[in-house]
């Protein structure tokens, strides 16, 4: 089963990519070269700059996840090192789409040297995981219950469909709470235990997940031009959809489909060139910025380990944790 699904998943991929192009044709049939370079050039510096400290902050927030997963381990790792492998982690998983493979794999690299068993790395993923799911069904359930947004003519959903859609996302977060404030006792697999987090690392998931999306929302907020009918609450509720989309499709990063979502999303609020060149940007401060970044320090850490004069000598090896 899992050999069928390794093949599926790349194919998929392919066919939504094909079908989003054709979406994308459609949408952006009357849109020229020359109307979004102009788009560009109208954006104001100062905006962008702003985008740019934003997208600093939640990187650095993003070792939170991390950091508070090692508290719910129960193991010792210097919080440099933590947030060096969580942020790194969180830049390659963002790019190559949403999957627990992309999730661990930069923390299967980095941990083992650090100390932490395979079981470690399997509980922190975990935790990471559902940190990042409660964060999203929470603001998600709030933006549609405070903030609906107008849904294209081709998708007819039932009256209401959404707020109930919120509701039963708040729900499933309150559910989990309440879990981790009743079982105490960890779940056991085939002699392997899993347990859920204390109460207040549990409410710290939320906050940090909550965080996490609301400040990636606030980047694209920002480079859209300002519009008297569309509120916060109403882009952020846009982004979450089209960013879930987006993820779920299986597609790296999302290519083509983010777009595509927010064309039909925010079409009866701005013109084409203004949505694309926001998107543009928004791709290279909060997508491809980080991943240059985080592509080059992580090669200059493998190097850095590896030069002659550190061969027989990799304090990394010894950072077990207490």
């Amino acid at each position: 089963m899992k050999k069928i699904v390794h093949i599926l998943e790349p194919i998929v991929a392919v066919l939504v990519l094909v079908a989003v192009g054709y979406v994308l044709s459609i949408q952006l049939r009357h849109l020229t070269f020359h109307a979004v370079l102009e788009e560009l050039a109208n954006t104001p510096a100062w905006h962008v700059v702003t985008a740019i400290a934003i997208t600093v902050v939640a990187y650095m927030l993003l070792s939170a996840y991390d950091l508070f997963g090692m508290m719910y381990v129960k193991r010792r790792v210097p919080w440099y090192k933590t947030a060096f492998a969580s942020i790194l982690s969180y830049i390659f998983s963002l790019n190559v789409g949403l999957s627990v493979i992309g999730a661990s794999a930069m923390r299967v690299r980095l941990y083992p040297r650090w100390g932490l068993t395979a079981l470690d790395i399997v509980k922190l993923v975990f935790f990471s995981v559902m940190t990042y799911w409660l964060g999203l069904l929470t603001l998600t359930g709030c933006s549609v219950l405070i903030a609906p947004v107008q849904l294209p003519a081709s998708i007819k959903l039932p009256d209401g469909s959404l707020k109930v859609a919120g509701l039963l996302m708040l729900s499933a977060v309150g559910l989990y709470l309440i879990l981790c404030r009743l079982l105490k006792k960890p779940l056991r697999f085939r002699g392997y235990e899993l347990g859920l987090p204390s109460p207040p690392l549990a409410f710290a998931q939320v906050g940090v997940g909550v965080l996490d999306w609301g400040l990636a929302g606030t980047v694209l907020y920002i480079l859209l031009p300002p519009s008297e009918q569309l509120t916060y609450p109403m882009v952020l509720t846009i982004f979450i959809l089209a960013q879930i989309t987006a993820q779920a499709s299986h597609v790296p990063g999302g290519i083509g489909v983010l777009l595509a979502v927010l064309l039909g999303l925010l079409g009866p609020y701005y013109t084409e060139e203004q949505i694309t060149s926001a998107v543009i940007i928004f791709r290279l401060i909060y997508f491809f910025g980080p991943l240059v970044i985080g592509g080059s320090v992580m090669g200059i850490y493998e190097l850095w380990r590896w030069l002659p004069n550190r061969r027989y000598h990799r304090p990394d090896t010894h950072d077990a944790p207490a």
